[in-house]
């Protein structure tokens, strides 16, 4: 998933887990092991109910309220592209993420989250998406429960991204973390720690768990999950899975056992500590660490005003320590000038006696040293460079190097530019770090070589490159 991207001056976040018949909040703070986590609110409903430090952390935006959509009102979709490069695979994916939609693009809110490279070297990029309308009637069940989240977060990537932090996944172990709640479910799939992809059910943990649920009530439920697990891991259906169980029906063993006796396969089953409070607790993390506000269904037209107030706050102390550093460093300039004057007085009188030497005693006027040497030592090369060219290796020599740099590396040379103390060449490479050859090459027989620069792969799928480097050419021995 994406690296964590701290939100800038928050120092909490709440997650709030909304149901038909309860809410859960559970604040998140930072500490020296990470974050700490604790329930602060469970009640049938939180109305004007909020503690009134939650309030006010809220509208001191010393923190954020998250919640989330469910996979049935949003989705997650893995895109593939052809394209090597990220630049230019990141232009193409709305257009990839719009065919693939039954409705227009322009009716969404959406978000590529994650970029990854595939085994041939291709872009893949991870989009979250969900409709403005639903959107809307989310935050509209919000305001009916007296509450405004700042953040809609994503619920599959929050369970994913808590269940991998909480039970260490062992490498490309395959994983399902299935949470049972009030009103839905939702499984969640990946191997290791990539998630692969979240799928919602439009049934309650009642109708799955209650004693007189009988096998017609929760076959549904385990063929759906079947029909997911077929999906995902086709490559090899034999491979034993991690299935984490979560979410309030968790607490029902008896009722997840009958669950368990139903599904087939090699299954490990395993439960998450104090499942009912795990939506809000990987909510809120997600808000602190700030991999919710980039996932955020809340922006545009529907963007909460708080976080507008947020970048303004930000901005404005990114002002004020602007504005304290440069006091800072004027009140400390008086003394650092008065010190460096006393330094360029001496380090005159030095190069005075410098230059004096080096062109043979004669008195140089202040203020002219360098250009006196110059001239002096322009006069003096004049006298050597017959006897230095003699010396020097042939460019033909340098030539014969560079080709076959290039051709053991299966480089194309487009030009070249030779001098004994300059060199410049311009070429083509199957990859990009195909030139780094030819720039270790140069720098073997005397040259600095300044850092390849390097241009996005063109039409004929190679890296261009030119590689520029100065000084003296020694010819092997």
């Amino acid at each position: 998933m994406a690296s964590n991207v701290s939100t800038p001056g928050l120092k909490m976040a709440y997650g709030v887990d909304l149901s038909s018949r309860s809410v859960t909040v559970v604040q998140a703070s930072r500490s020296r092991k990470g974050f700490e986590t604790r329930v602060v609110l469970t009640a049938p409903d939180a109305g004007e109910g909020l503690p009134a430090e939650i309030r006010e952390n809220l509208a001191g935006l010393r923190a954020t309220l998250v919640g989330g959509m469910a996979p049935h009102e949003s989705f997650t979709r893995w895109l593939q592209t052809p394209l090597k490069s990220l630049k230019k695979a990141a232009r193409v994916m709305p257009s990839l993420l719009d065919i693939q939609l039954p409705f227009p693009l322009e009716e969404c809110v959406y978000h590529f989250i994650d970029f990854r490279k595939s085994a041939e070297g291709q872009v893949d990029a991870l989009a979250v998406a969900a409709r403005t309308q639903d959107v809307t009637v989310c935050l509209e069940r919000y305001g009916k429960a007296g509450l405004d989240p700042a953040i809609l977060d994503h619920e599959g990537l929050a369970l994913w991204d808590r269940s991998v932090a909480e039970i260490m996944p062992e490498r490309n172990a395959k994983r399902v973390v299935a949470c049972l709640g009030v009103d839905h479910c939702t499984l969640v799939v990946g191997s290791g720690r990539t998630f692969a992809a979240a799928h919602g059910m439009r049934v309650g943990m009642d109708a799955l768990l209650a004693p007189d649920a009988g096998e017609a009530a929760q076959r549904p439920f385990v063929q759906r999950a079947q029909q997911v697990l077929r999906s995902q891991f086709a490559d090899d259906p034999d491979q034993p899975v991690q299935w984490i169980w979560t979410g309030a029906g968790a607490a029902n063993r008896d009722g997840v056992a009958r669950l368990q006796t139903m599904l087939q396969g090699s299954f490990a089953f395993a439960f998450h500590d104090k499942p009912d409070s795990f939506l809000a607790r990987a909510y809120s993390v997600r808000g602190l660490d700030g991999r919710a506000a980039g996932c955020n269904f809340r922006t545009g037209a529907l963007a909460h005003p708080a976080e507008a107030r947020r970048r303004e706050k930000t901005a404005r102390h990114a002002v004020r320590v602007s504005l304290a550093a440069g006091l800072f460093l004027c009140a400390i300039n008086g003394g650092w000038l008065w010190m460096l004057n006393r330094q360029n007085a001496a380090a005159q009188n030095q190069l005075s006696a410098v230059a004096s030497e080096l062109t043979g005693g004669s008195r140089v006027p202040r203020g002219q040293e360098i250009l006196t040497v110059q001239r002096s030592m322009e006069e003096q090369d004049k006298l050597v460079q017959p006897l230095r060219t003699a010396f020097q290796p042939s460019l033909n020599t340098l030539l014969r190097e560079i080709l076959a740099t290039a051709e053991a590396n299966r480089m194309i040379i487009e030009s070249v530019q030779l001098k004994h103390n300059a060199v410049s060449i311009r070429g083509a490479s199957d990859d990009w770090d195909g030139c780094d050859a030819l720039a270790a090459r140069l720098r073997e027989i005397g040259f600095i070589v300044d850092p390849p620069q390097r241009e996005d792969a063109a039409e004929d799928e190679k890296v261009h490159f030119t590689v520029q480097g100065r000084g003296a050419f020694r010819e092997q021995g």
